[in-house]
């Protein structure tokens, strides 16, 4: 490399990766937090260490790019640093940021610290005023004399001396404090990190059930991914604060300027919205408190401290309270933590759009602080606290989820000053007085509230319930919420969160045996790994077929090994694929990659789906495969359906998109019998055909009187897909009666069976899906989706499968042409222009070249009328050799790079043009002109045909196994 690789800290492609760490682990076992290479991906996120942000200033000070995923600037092998010099990221010098400082941090309203006040011989008195919370304690005298004073006899030099003594016999003494590592006492500042517990606690003074809290309780891995939830929100800062005083000030003061940079709203009491001076508040009456922890057993519990005020909230106090736990952020791990909590009120915030409770529908909008943002946030944390929103928060969800709390009263006012006038009212009421309003609380599913005005008897209004009332004070109706859930496919980033979700438990788990294959071909290599997982389910199902299933071997394969399931869950640096000849051999071709596993799994789909005896063309979804059901299942078929779910799983927990497998048995797999009653609008988004077929019967009702006509179109229904009329049925349908026959007659149109819910074949291939992720929580893979409520998981899966091109832009725009070489002669860059226009005028063509028909290139005719009914074959054929994938990857920011360089000077006198070589582990084309390959594309087409670069170029993408990913 042209310069040293180093530390990088957190990742600019996902939100929790705190800092890049290793796969590949040294010599002693441990991993390494510097890569051998700028590509190597990282054991926390799987993204590249390139795509972490640099912790030291780069080349002039370059850091990130913001055209890119790019952390910081990385020359490459064997260039010069130049203004015009491009990084490995494929983006120049310019477009990257300046980095002013190695580690940079927000601006804070007010970080200086507080100079100490100049000493002086004038003795305080010794009960001096009260102070505030910010004011420095008072000092007691200087030993310095001014030169006017008089000199002291030897006596009285001996008696203070005496008096000293005795004085430092009754001070209580105390030890310096601990020293953190990374921080030394004699430092005039030090460093924290302030993590913030978004909700107010249940035994907090100010908590009178107006607004329902949250038990702080957590073991230490959830409060180690608690920390690094807060930290990705913007609740989890670092502070600087001053060693000796002023701390509250400091810290107070670096609170609200990070909260203001982050849109956060923290309540303030409301004697410190009429305050000046923000100084001058006492303790209690501060925005936060401080909460110290306790341990029992291996829980952590988190209470307001008891013994912290504003004369002893020091440095010392900051650190010895840090001996009951370690900080768990890795990147900051050499400062101590201090957990604050709000007082006055929960913490508003606006609504990330990556929360798994985003679904809910919020009416704030992405902008707008949201009440309930503390009990969105906890819920993806252990989704143990509940997510409905509060009973005094305007917006109330849309979508019901169970409650686990009581129903809150409404909020009193919570000052101090209004506590106690309210208790004085009280005490001094006379039994004549008005009593206050007070509302009645009634258990029950919703809210009912009944307004009990001033001049209502009490207590014989509730002593006399059905006595008569003033027609005005009705009771107001309970508010339900409504049902309506917005219906969309899942995004490319919202997919990318739920493979992260799943990264994150898969390298908790014990390390298994790492996968490296090495195979002669990609088809040996297909073969070998569905063998293997058709042999594991034999061992797993401790049968008389296993004694007779020997380990799969293979001609081709040149290490077979003892693999299981796990192994394929490893990070992505312990599994490894090649595919070639052997090592050592005369003519290397050999391949290795994440192109080579991609071709692989693609490969093994493609096999799954020829499969006639599992699976049959869908007539739903063209171009995918279903179910076909099969009343006996014998042993070796329902091994090879269960290995067909587990690389089903594989597939979309790798990609993030789905293949050959159609999406209603991954759907029926996933959800059961719901994932036929996901409604109308989601048929009419993913199936509108069915959907429309279906609209009659989805416009009953459960009551409603069914036709009688045998016309009718819910008649042609029954008597087309269950064989059944009408007649023979009730003339109207219960609730219950009603969705079980939407599910029968949904299966039977997709499946062509009503029942197919207790066939081998459907529970087989189900049990492959649910492979298990978390050995001791036991987890499985389906656990993974979200399935509350099961339509927010057909969104997500039906996401991954409409990844299919829709217009020539899909792919063009994420077209890069670039020069190999960084400074370039002028009619290199000439040619790059000319190879982008001839490249994307062939891209916009339809199907085969008339030459490859007329050569007979193509094998069938079938063949080439398919490809020319297909509006965008050849985009399809440019992603399979460039990406080993027909389906847009799942990253937003994805790219094809086509580098284009010159031989012109070594091989003037080529016959052929060099062809195109496909790296297809990063995407990347490498086009090499020589004399023959200028000759075409200088030779201009002839109206609308096919021009001999059309012809050239597509026979390299038709065939680029050939020269597939060649090193």
């Amino acid at each position: 490399m042209a310069e040293p690789l180093g530390k990088r800290g957190r990742c600019r492609s996902c939100t929790r990766c705190g800092g890049f760490i290793s796969a590949v682990l040294n010599a002693q076992g441990y991993p390494n937090s510097i890569p051998q290479r700028v590509s190597e991906t990282c054991a926390a996120c799987s993204d590249p260490w390139i795509s972490h942000s640099a912790l030291t200033p780069a080349v002039d000070g370059k850091g990130g790019c913001q055209a890119s995923s790019c952390g910081g600037f990385i020359l490459p092998p064997g260039s010069q640093w130049s203004v015009t010099v491009s990084c490995v990221c494929g983006q120049p010098w310019s477009n990257h940021d300046l980095v002013a400082s190695p580690e940079p941090r927000l601006p804070f309203a007010s970080s200086e610290t507080p100079a100490p006040p100049p000493l002086t011989s004038q003795l305080q008195p010794l009960l001096p005023n009260p102070i505030s919370v910010f004011a420095r304690p008072p000092s007691f005298g200087s030993t310095s004399v001014p030169a006017s004073a008089p000199t002291p006899s030897a006596t009285a030099v001996a008696n203070t001396n005496r008096q000293g003594a005795i004085a430092c016999h009754f001070k209580p003494k105390y030890k310096a404090p601990r020293a953190f590592p990374g921080s030394t006492a004699a430092e005039s500042t030090f460093e924290v990190l302030v993590a913030f517990w978004p909700n107010i606690l249940p035994d907090s003074p100010n908590n009178d059930e107006g607004s329902p809290a949250l038990d702080f309780k957590y073991t230490l891995d959830e409060f180690t991914q608690l920390v690094l939830v807060l930290k990705a929100h913007g609740l989890a800062f670092v502070a600087t604060l001053p060693s000796q005083t002023g701390i509250v000030t400091s810290l107070n003061s670096q609170l609200d300027a990070h909260f203001s940079a982050n849109r956060i709203d923290l309540p303030t009491a409301p004697q410190a919205a009429d305050s000046d001076d923000v100084d001058a508040l006492p303790w209690f009456l501060l925005p936060w408190m401080l909460l110290e922890p306790t341990k029992r057993k291996a829980t952590f519990t988190f209470d307001q401290s008891s013994r912290v005020n504003a004369n002893n909230f020091s440095k010392k106090f900051i650190f010895d309270m840090n001996t009951k736990f370690n900080n768990p952020d890795s990147e900051h791990s050499d400062k101590p933590l201090i957990v604050l909590g709000p007082r006055w009120g929960h913490v508003k915030a606006p609504l990330p759009t990556t929360l798994s409770t985003a679904a809910l529908d919020d009416a704030f909008g992405p902008e707008q602080p949201h009440p309930c943002f503390g009990r969105r946030l906890l819920y993806e944390v252990t989704r143990r606290h509940d997510v409905m929103c509060h009973d005094d928060c305007p917006q109330a969800p849309r979508m019901p989820i169970a409650s686990s709390f009581r129903l809150p009263r409404p909020p009193r006012q919570r000052t101090p000053e209004a506590m106690v006038a309210s208790t004085s009212q009280i005490r001094s009421r006379s039994p004549d007085s008005p009593s206050p309003p007070r509302t009645r609380r009634r258990t029950g599913s919703s809210p009912y509230i009944e307004e009990i005005s001033d001049d209502d008897e009490f207590p014989l209004s509730v002593l006399l319930p059905n006595r008569e009332r003033n027609p005005s004070r009705t009771a107001r109706p309970a508010v339900l919420p409504s049902q309506t859930v917005e219906v969309r496919l899942a995004t490319g980033t919202e997919i990318q969160e739920w493979q992260r979700s799943i990264s994150v438990d898969v390298l908790r788990m014990p390390q298994s045996r790492e996968v490296n294959i090495d195979g002669a071909t990609i088809a040996a290599i297909a073969e070998f790994v569905l063998s293997t997982f058709v042999y594991c389910y034999h061992q797993s199902k401790f049968t008389t077929d296993a004694l007779r299933s020997p380990f799969p071997s293979h001609p081709d394969i040149r290490n077979p090994q003892r693999m299981n399931f796990l192994s394929f869950l490893q990070h992505q640096a312990q599994r490894s694929y090649r595919v070639g000849p052997p090592r050592g051999a005369a003519i290397t071709g050999s391949s290795i990659g994440r192109g080579v596993e991609r071709s692989v799994f693609r490969t093994i789909l493609e096999n799954v789906a020829a499969d006639g005896h599992c699976w049959v063309p869908s007539s739903m979804e063209p171009g995918y495969v279903t179910f076909q059901i099969s009343p006996l299942a014998d042993s070796d078929r329902r091994a090879k359906l269960y290995a067909y779910g587990r690389i089903t799983a594989l597939h979309l927990y790798y990609y993030g998109h789905g293949y050959q497998i159609g999406l209603w048995p991954v759907l029926a797999a996933v959800l059961g019998r719901k994932s036929m009653l996901l409604g109308e609008q989601f048929l009419r988004l993913v199936s509108p055909n069915v959907a429309a077929e279906f609209g009659p019967w989805f416009a009953l009702h459960p009551g409603d009187p069914l036709p009688s006509s045998l016309s009718h179109p819910v008649s042609s229904l029954f008597m087309s897909l269950l064989n059944v009329q009408l007649s023979t049925l009730p003339s109207t349908f219960t609730e219950s009666q009603y969705e079980d026959f939407t599910v029968r007659l949904l299966t039977a149109r997709i499946f062509g069976d009503p029942t197919p819910w207790s066939s081998d074949d459907v529970r087989e291939f189900q049990s492959g899906m649910r492979m298990p992720l978390q050995i001791t929580a036991g987890r499985n893979f389906c656990d993974y989706f979200d399935d509350s409520p099961p339509l927010k998981t057909a969104c997500l899966i039906a996401g991954m499968y409409c990844r299919q091109i829709q217009s020539a832009n899909d792919v063009l725009s994420h077209l890069r042409f670039q020069c190999a070489a960084m400074a370039p002669p002028p009619q290199v860059k000439q040619m790059r222009q000319l190879f982008e226009l001839r490249f994307k005028r062939y891209l916009t063509g339809v199907g085969h070249p008339p030459y490859f028909h007329d050569q007979g290139l193509v094998s069938t005719q079938e063949e080439n009328s398919t490809a020319h009914t297909a509006p965008f074959f050849r985009l399809q054929l440019l992603l399979v050799a460039a990406l080993e994938s027909s389906s847009l990857p799942v990253n937003d920011n994805w790219s094809i790079r086509l580098s284009v360089s010159s031989t012109l000077s070594t091989n003037s006198a080529a016959e052929n043009p060099e062809p195109l070589h496909f790296h297809t582990c990063t995407g990347g084309v490498d086009v090499r002109i020589n004399a023959k390959f200028l000759d075409l594309l200088i030779k201009s087409p002839q109206g609308e045909a096919a021009s001999e670069f059309d012809n050239w170029v597509h026979a390299q993408l038709y065939r680029a196994d050939s020269t597939y990913n060649r090193i």
